[in-house]
């Protein structure tokens, strides 16, 4: 997966995750991170409750904000882990690479596949 194009934070809030996703992904639509797995669903975009290297990952839950969730896209899936690279998880605009798990992750709602 290549991070290397930046095109902007697309109208999105500098220095957030949903900044740093829409630099990397073709984000067609609005919201706090919590609200893209139906946001993106209305847009006609692929959503599922199965990571894949260069999808969305979208959170809502324990270890996050309450309000506006969280986005990052996944790097990586191994049999019980995922690598995920995104932005302000711990500090605003700073970005972090990190190992999870996602079985039974009840903070993951969701993943989009879109390029």
């Amino acid at each position: 997966l290549d991070l290397k194009v930046d095109k902007g934070c697309r109208n999105f809030a500098w220095g957030n995750c949903t900044c740093f996703v829409a630099k990397y992904k073709n984000v067609t639509w609005r919201g706090n991170a919590k609200q893209w797995l139906k946001n993106a669903q209305k847009a006609g975009v692929p959503t599922g409750q199965d990571p894949k290297p260069g999808a969305i990952v979208v959170y809502d839950g324990y270890g996050y904000s309450p309000y506006y969730g969280h986005v990052g896209i996944v790097m990586q899936v191994d049999e019980n882990d995922i690598i995920v690279k995104d932005m302000n998880y711990s500090g605003l605009n700073q970005i972090t690479t990190r190992r999870e798990n996602y079985h039974n992750n009840s903070a993951i709602k969701g993943y989009i596949y879109v390029d």
